[in-house]
């Protein structure tokens, strides 16, 4: 096996956790017909996105695959900084010109420095203990409620810790193998409610 498909199958299991993991990941609003949001996405950069959509969950999906913007597509989505549900399409347009003036870019840079919007092998292998204890109970939190996720989660673990024993031409990054330290981390809290 070469390089390439050696991270051709690490990406998918660790694709598979990380949007697990991230906000927003099964609940997104469904917005009613002819209504719209507006909505800023926090970048792996901490750069931030704004648009305006129609249909959440499909814009979501679309900004994650790279398919929805070339920002977003270079520049590797994390999550949803912040949304916000207007009546019409013409609103969504006007507050998204509002969101994208200096004054709005600036409140978001404040919010991204603020909080932690997705979780990552550097926050993690970084992080103080404190800070660690943290980030776990904000990836418990998001994966209570959803014991499918939970279930999904254990099997893109399992797939990702394979594939990087499979690994023989390199070492692994070591901020996958920091993610995937994280990852177990959180199922150690949360059993496997399938195979329970």
């Amino acid at each position: 096996m070469n390089l390439q498909e050696e991270r051709a199958g690490w990406w998918k299991p660790y694709e598979a956790c990380r949007q697990l993991l991230s906000p927003l990941a099964w609940q997104l609003p469904d917005l009613p017909n002819g209504q719209a949001c507006v909505y800023a996405i926090q970048c792996q950069d901490n750069s931030v996105y704004i648009g305006y959509t129609q249909n959440l969950a499909r814009r979501w999906r679309e900004h994650l695959s790279g398919s929805a913007a070339r920002w977003t597509k270079k520049h590797n989505p994390l999550g949803i900084l912040e949304l916000k549900l207007v009546q019409t399409r013409k609103e969504a347009q006007q507050l998204e010109r509002e969101w994208k003036t200096p004054r709005g870019r600036y409140r978001f840079k404040k919010q991204v420095e603020k909080r932690i919007v997705a979780l990552d092998g550097a926050a993690w292998s970084n992080a103080k203990p404190a800070r660690q204890r943290y980030l776990l109970a904000v990836a418990e939190e998001r994966l209570a409620a959803q014991p499918e996720g939970v279930h999904k989660l254990h099997q893109a673990v399992r797939a990702l810790a394979q594939a990087l024993r499979d690994t023989t031409s390199q070492p692994a990054p070591p901020e996958l193998l920091a993610y995937l330290e994280l990852c177990q981390a959180v199922l150690a809290q949360l059993p496997d409610p399938i195979q329970a």
